[in-house]
């Protein structure tokens, strides 16, 4: 019979923004921006359209961390690849690891609590290596016990201990099988009170769904207030911070697109000027094109007018003027240039120069989500292929014949007046065999965006999400 080996990781948190501390923080920081996205954009394609979803970096982190220190070399090196960690170390990675882990921090107002735990079948226990046990204890600070997995009392157990980590906002319990040989948990709780105590309309208020279609739901709402903000040519960023400003959440908008309606895309993508522009043209989309009032936020088309010039990004590959098939072209080009997923290769999160400018209004939608995501599939997809293969003996630095065979992540987030909560469980189961000045400076979220929950002292990006129907 297979001996069965369960990672969990859970992850909880409520928010996050950016910045470093030494050198190889920021340089890992850095390479984990650009796998987040990389990540992203991958989960996107295993999601409806119109689908919420979030992930917790984090717990990816923590969890494939651990899993890298009992890796062999071959399997080390397409995590790494994989991560966009190549050219750094084992060492570098666990503490990078242990930094993010000890952030954690209660204030008055904000918790972080991360926290690691393995239960070790006793039929295994002298099996394990040490120096795994070492690193997993030193580095990721798991508090180990020693379990029968065939008693109902460890399910209950491990319960109660997610439970108390997570602050109840996790209280599901992990399933044990009776073969179970060792059972990993990653704990990440965060809860955030807004520094800027927001509004709260009583009347729910339009959202423009991905779908076009218009859903209701109730805002934040800040007036007259210094905000954090970024602008470029694809999306406009906010920063709401925390109390005591050690976390934010960015909300990151798309220049354009969303929150217009279908009608006047279309007749902006259909009209005799856009035919007849060419590449070589500037469009800058730098500047408002939403009549910036608090009274009328509706699209203003009378804005595009031929003195306005075009330049759509090159990247778009759009065909020259009299290529067959231009319009077609330019119309894909509108709508991947502000599509919400489209935009996540051009966020940089650790490199947003963040300025602090009068706002007359902000509107951020309340939202709740949870996410299923398989980790499996979407990593053996970026080239982890070994850590799948029954035979492969690729966890040998733990003990021989491991492999893993599930691989999957559960993540949750409440985002309302008084503040963000949010959970991520992450299960391994091994087996042994810059703004434009505009008339009115407002920023109004009523249509697609993507989200992130940062750790400012760490530079740690703990959550990244979309939001697309309300």
């Amino acid at each position: 019979m297979k001996n069965f080996i369960c990672f969990i990781f859970i992850p909880v948190l409520c928010c996050f923004t950016s910045m470093a501390g030494n050198p190889s923080q920021t340089e890992i920081n850095s390479r984990q921006g650009d796998f987040i996205n990389k990540f992203f954009q991958s989960v996107a394609t295993t999601k409806n359209s119109n689908e919420n979803f979030l992930f917790c970096p984090v717990s990816l982190n923590q969890s494939i961390g651990l899993l890298l220190n009992g890796a062999n070399e071959k399997a080390r090196t397409e995590i790494m690849q994989a991560l966009n960690y190549n050219g750094l170390t084992l060492s570098d990675v666990n503490n990078y690891n242990h930094q993010i882990l000890s952030s954690s921090n209660q204030s008055s107002y904000n918790k972080l609590l991360i926290a690691n735990g393995l239960w070790i079948s006793d039929t295994i226990k002298g099996k394990i290596k040490r120096d795994f046990l070492n690193t997993a204890s030193l580095f990721y600070k798991a508090d180990i016990h020693v379990a029968d997995f065939k008693k109902q009392e460890v399910k209950e157990e491990i319960q109660k201990w997610i439970v108390e980590h997570t602050n109840g906002f996790i209280n599901d319990a992990p399933s044990v099988n009776p073969n179970d040989v060792m059972i990993g948990i990653n704990s990440t709780y965060f809860n955030g009170v807004w520094d800027i105590t927001p509004q709260t309309p009583t009347t729910e208020t339009p959202f423009k769904n991905r779908d076009g279609k218009e859903g209701k739901c109730k805002y934040l709402q800040y007036k007259n207030e210094k905000m954090y903000c970024y602008s470029n040519s694809y999306f406009r960023a906010i920063k709401l911070f925390y109390k005591d400003s050690d976390y934010s959440m960015i909300v990151v908008l798309p220049q354009l697109r969303y929150g217009i309606s279908e009608e006047y895309f279309q007749s902006l993508k259909d009209n005799d000027f856009l035919q007849r522009s060419t590449v070589s043209h500037k469009f800058d989309i730098q500047q408002p094109y939403f009549s910036d009032t608090p009274n009328n936020r509706e699209f203003n088309i009378s804005r595009f007018d031929k003195a306005s010039k075009w330049n759509i990004d090159p990247s778009l590959s759009l065909q020259s003027e009299t290529a067959t098939g231009e319009k077609e072209d330019r119309k894909k080009a509108c709508d991947d240039y502000y599509d919400v997923d489209s935009i996540i290769n051009k966020i940089e999160w650790n490199k947003m120069k963040f300025t602090e400018k009068n706002f007359d209004e902000v509107l951020v939608p309340h939202f709740e989500t949870k996410t299923n995501i398989d980790l499996k599939n979407l990593l053996k997809g970026m080239g982890v292929q070994s850590i799948f293969i029954q035979y492969a003996n690729s966890l040998n630095q733990i003990t021989d014949s491991l492999y893993v065979s599930t691989y999957e992540q559960i993540a949750k987030i409440k985002v309302n007046e008084k503040g963000t909560e949010a959970a991520a469980v992450t299960t391994i189961g091994w087996i042994v065999s810059g703004m434009s000045p505009v008339e009115h400076n407002i920023f109004i979220a009523n249509h697609p965006f993507i989200y992130a929950i940062v750790d400012e002292k760490t530079g740690a990006i703990l959550f990244v999400g979309r939001v697309v129907n309300l």
